[in-house]
């Protein structure tokens, strides 16, 4: 009997899964980022604070690939 999964190197398959989120929940994952941008930096976290002049901490998360979160305390910034 013949296997009808494929894999890769990784023993990945190519099964294709679905999560359904409600609005509810959506709202609630996305609480903590709401103010959050996402940002390709250049330059270093103080010279941006520096030109920005943000009223409140930021705070840099490196996601990869030379972008980060910048996650701002205040809504105002």
């Amino acid at each position: 009997m013949e296997d009808t999964h494929t894999s890769d190197e990784d023993g990945l398959t190519e099964e294709a899964w679905e999560i359904k989120v409600t609005i509810k929940m959506k709202c609630k994952m996305a609480g903590p980022w709401q103010t959050s941008i996402i940002l390709k930096l250049i330059a270093l976290q103080t010279k941006l604070a520096g030109i920005w002049r943000p009223a409140g901490k930021t705070h840099l998360i490196d996601i990869g690939y030379g972008f980060f979160i910048m996650r701002f305390d205040t809504l105002m910034d």
